[in-house]
């Protein structure tokens, strides 16, 4: 139901939240969480983690996730994910504000695999 006092009203919603839907999703990028959760470090992991942030259309985490499995596990083609993450920073040039090569994500990318 609307709030009538405000001066602003939601044009995605009308009213005010009455309830909603919580997805969790495990931080396995911490560094306190590497130790806590080392059985989960596995690249099969990270990869899983990241295609389901995708699918709840996380995409910021997705693709900090697949940095990290790449600067991990890249030096294996399958955990590579360079050209992937590049081709999507491609994609999203025009909303971007600034030249894609002063963003970190592409910066830490740019650095030989370990």
């Amino acid at each position: 139901m609307p709030r009538y006092l405000s001066p602003f009203q939601s044009q995605r919603r009308a009213g005010q939240l009455l309830w909603a839907d919580a997805i969790y999703l495990r931080d396995l990028l911490g560094d306190d969480q590497r130790q806590h959760n080392a059985h989960l470090q596995t690249p099969e992991h990270l990869l899983k983690l990241a295609a389901i942030a995708d699918a709840l259309d996380f995409p910021d985490y997705a693709l900090e996730i697949l940095t990290q499995l790449t600067l991990r596990y890249g030096e294996t083609p399958q955990w590579n994910c360079r050209s992937e993450i590049f081709a999507i920073l491609e994609q999203a040039k025009p909303v971007i504000s600034t030249d894609i090569t002063d963003l970190p994500i592409v910066q830490a990318l740019s650095q030989p695999v370990p």
